[in-house]
């Protein structure tokens, strides 16, 4: 069990309802009032690197928690599971040749979901065969992938893929 702390702005009553984040990072506070990013602005681009999808990108969130307020102070009533709202998917590159396979170590990975233009672009510290990628939840989706090295391009079409959120 974990304790998330924060500060409630206006006069929260008895009874009302929050919405809870974690990360904070997927909240814009730039604004008059805070906006959750969408996907599109939170997952464009990545590095591919396990460590930094748990910094950055595998968010969890909590519709409608109740608050209680007692003698001015707020806490959310009982306990709250956040749930994940992201999947993680590993992806492995190899490359066919006609002795056998190869890791495919890309400098830049590209994923589109069948809208011609990419929706993720990964690009890691340096070139790599494994990538991770926080990607939005998908029911039958298709997606095409493109992976670069140098002058050489590689393309890949997955014509249906199930991404569930909370799985790897």
């Amino acid at each position: 069990a974990s304790t998330i702390s924060g500060t409630i702005t206006g006069s929260p009553a008895d009874g009302d309802k929050v919405d809870l984040f974690y990360p904070a990072s997927v909240v814009d506070v730039s604004g008059e009032s805070p906006e959750v990013k969408t996907n599109e602005q939170l997952l464009a681009k990545q590095d591919g690197k396990l460590e930094t999808i748990a910094e950055k990108y595998d968010y969890r969130m909590k519709d409608g928690a109740t608050l209680k307020v007692v003698l001015g102070s707020a806490s959310i009533e009982g306990a709250v599971s956040l749930e994940n709202q992201l999947a993680i998917v590993r992806f492995s590159l190899v490359k066919q040749a006609s002795d056998g396979t190869s890791a495919l170590e890309a400098e830049s990975f590209e994923i589109d979901d069948n809208s011609g233009q990419p929706i993720i672009t990964v690009t890691p510290s340096s070139a790599d065969s494994v990538f991770y990628v926080a990607m939005s939840p998908a029911n039958a989706q298709a997606f095409h992938f493109a992976a670069k090295k140098g002058n050489e391009e590689y393309f890949y079409s997955q014509p249906s893929a199930t991404l569930a959120a909370g799985k790897y």
